[in-house]
């Protein structure tokens, strides 16, 4: 063997040495910071952008694994406000329509069960039209989608979003080509969120599927459904940045 063969693959030994050992750091960090961390963590589409922790990302596009969702139903209280922080004053999560009513932390409900609520009827929009005064929307559980290994997924740090009422309909049709077209539910698919702008509806957020994830995976992601499941009835209570108030933002469509 000679020199120039040798050096070349010390090199490429040492190479992949580095690129371990740095995925093996920042995965303790990013394990570091949740463990310092209390309570649930997002992904913002404020203003149309994209962010995470306040930072924007390029492109207004991320790869992301979709573990979970959960519907919510959300009223508030007098006219959007994109300065002031904000909660909804009466609101409930579901998995069933059966199982409408309002959450235990809500201090003021507007009915004992949303199917006879005034403000989830028809017509009941004070802003006009035949929409309801208090809108459903789908809460996510993501991972970031750029994944080799097991640790990739059991690592990655979970993020939850609550779409727009506007894009509830692209989740939909997300969610069917994931098992009409590439035969997977959605947490078996790397998709790209990203967030668009619109002209009636100032902007949506979207997901696109890209590739499946591989078969040996798998079981780590379905450990952190488990997880994801649990966090996603989080109560507002334990908001303190908007970043869940995303979605009161685009329910009306643009002046012209």
């Amino acid at each position: 063997m000679s020199e120039e063969t040798k050096t070349e693959e010390t090199t490429g030994t040492q190479v992949t040495s580095w690129e371990e050992a740095y995925k093996a750091k920042a995965a303790q960090q990013s394990a570091q910071r949740a463990a310092l961390s209390s309570g649930p963590k997002f992904l913002s589409f404020r203003s149309g952008i994209l962010n995470v922790d306040k930072v924007p990302i390029p492109d207004n596009k991320l790869d992301v694994i979709v573990l979970t969702f959960i519907a919510e139903n959300s009223y508030y209280k007098g006219k959007f406000d994109p300065i002031a922080i904000q909660t909804p004053l009466c609101y409930a999560v579901y998995n069933n329509l059966k199982d409408m009513w309002p959450s235990d932390d809500v201090q003021e409900k507007q009915a004992d069960n949303c199917e006879e609520c005034p403000r989830y009827q028809w017509n009941s929009d004070p802003l006009g039209g035949r929409g309801k005064a208090c809108k459903t929307r789908y809460r996510i559980a993501v991972i970031p989608g750029s994944i080799e290994s097991v640790q990739d997924i059991l690592g990655g740090e979970l993020r939850y979003a609550t779409l727009p009422v506007t894009s509830c309909k692209d989740f939909d049709t997300f969610a069917s080509k994931c098992e009409m077209v590439m035969g997977r539910p959605m947490f078996g698919i790397v998709a790209t969120l990203s967030v668009v702008p619109d002209t009636k509806v100032q902007y949506r957020v979207g997901l696109t599927p890209i590739q499946a994830v591989p078969v040996e995976l798998m079981p780590a992601v379905l450990k952190r459904i488990e997880e994801a499941e649990k966090g996603i009835t989080y109560d507002y209570a334990l908001m303190d940045d908007g970043a869940h108030l995303d979605a009161a933002s685009v329910a009306k469509p643009l002046k012209k």
